[in-house]
């Protein structure tokens, strides 16, 4: 008996096991295991407790079978919030550092930032004005984790207004 991973969201797709025995026998789960279909093995990931670990059991009905077991944990997706400083910025602003939380706060490790083509932005989130393309830019986190989180914001970048010269001449 073995399930497709040892460790799963709890917002994924329900997993199947592979079960290598012309046996017969019925899936039985260990405390707090939820099946969508008992019969199959699929698991209700949704209404087991995060944490672990949890097995199922193929019980064979032989006595002298040895039964399977798989053994599993539930990881949840981390909340995380992505706040900037500012709600609007113009070309030639310094760089803007993003505020990020997690729970888990291991979840802020290894992150990935993306945005539209035009906005100067580095590995850590922070986004260069000064070295960015007027425009209304979305930037996204994602957590690289088991259970990836993501996160949006949006962020304007203003053109600095050209001034006009202002030339005194005597009288």
């Amino acid at each position: 008996l073995q399930y497709p991973a040892d460790s799963f969201c709890r917002d994924s797709v329900a997993p199947l096991p592979n079960l290598s025995t012309d046996s017969v026998g019925i899936l039985i789960g260990s405390l707090g295991v939820s099946f969508l279909n008992p019969l199959e093995g699929s698991l209700d990931l949704s209404n087991i407790p995060e944490g672990g670990p949890y097995v199922v059991r193929y019980d064979i009905a032989n006595p002298c079978a040895v039964d399977p077991t798989a053994t599993f944990y539930i990881a949840a997706k981390p909340n995380l919030s992505l706040i900037y400083p500012k709600v609007e910025a113009c070309v030639g602003d310094s760089g803007i550092i993003p505020t990020l939380q997690s729970n888990p706060v291991s979840a802020l490790q290894d992150l990935e930032f993306s945005a539209q083509a035009g906005l100067a932005m580095d590995s850590a989130g922070t986004i260069y004005p000064n070295a960015s393309q007027p425009g209304f830019y979305q930037i996204t986190c994602q957590t690289s984790n088991h259970c990836p989180a993501r996160e949006s914001t949006e962020l304007p970048i203003y053109p600095r207004p050209q001034g006009t010269r202002l030339t005194i001449e005597p009288d």
